[in-house]
């Protein structure tokens, strides 16, 4: 978080969070197994604590609840999921969205303590956006599967999961060009340039031209999504303990 939010991170969170870090810190030294949910968290954490980790598993991720067969119409809009945080610049999207004719409606499922100044911001630059709050699964997938576009601009994530929801939807995502987002989605997310509103703007601009012209290929990676289920998940668990239990 230091390295991706810099004087931010400084001015919002250490203070803040002073102790529950060095709590943090202290719970990992004592522990005997640490697992990283994606290689670049493992190799920070390494980092941090000058302690070797014991390897990585990815988050699994659950598709038993999606209704592949239930086919729901598009409308013209575009879709964030995420915290309402400053670091998630969700404002980026409202100002790349402003300097776009007649964008899509912008969608914003989950809350934060930016809202206020997200729903001042639209109101300020005439974008129009939704604000649905927190949603369940279901609701939330009919909304992704609604979209033309998810947006997904963050600085910091662990894994950032909602990327992974729009692919298997069928919909294209532009994410920053963090390394994390890059290790996970590897090429089936669209990258700009983080904290670059003109590339932001070029990039939707793309994607709303080609789905116009109907050349996305909107299918379902399911071999993609795949290498993240739950399933796969368990069985590296087992082999880390197994491991484990035999030195």
């Amino acid at each position: 978080m230091e390295i991706d939010l810099k004087n931010e991170w400084e001015k919002d969170y250490v203070g803040k969070f002073k102790k529950s870090w060095q709590r943090t810190k202290k719970a990992y030294l004592e522990t005997d197994i640490l697992i990283g949910n994606s290689k670049l968290s493992k190799k920070y954490c390494e980092k941090w604590i000058n302690k070797k980790t014991q390897g990585v598993i990815f988050p699994g991720f659950d598709i038993n609840f999606i209704d592949k067969n239930n086919k729901i119409k598009k409308q013209n809009q575009i879709i964030y999921i995420g915290r309402l945080s400053k670091f998630k610049n969700v404002d980026e999207i409202i100002m790349a969205l402003s300097k776009i004719n007649n964008p899509p409606k912008l969608i914003i499922v989950g809350d934060g303590e930016e809202k206020e100044n997200l729903i001042k911001l639209s109101l300020e630059l005439n974008v129009n956006v939704d604000f649905l709050g927190r949603q369940n699964d279901y609701e939330k997938i009919n909304e992704i599967k609604k979209s033309i576009l998810m947006v997904f601009p963050s600085s910091h994530e662990g894994f950032g999961m909602p990327p992974m929801e729009a692919i298997y939807c069928g919909v294209p995502c532009i994410c920053s060009d963090k390394d994390i987002f890059k290790e996970v989605y590897e090429n089936n997310v669209t990258y700009f340039k983080e904290h670059d509103i003109e590339d932001f703007v070029d990039k939707i601009k793309y994607i709303l031209l080609m789905y116009k012209n109907g050349k996305l290929d909107l299918k379902n990676q399911i071999d993609f999504v795949k290498k993240y289920s739950w399933k796969k998940s368990a069985k590296d668990l087992e082999i880390i303990l197994s491991n484990y239990l035999k030195k």
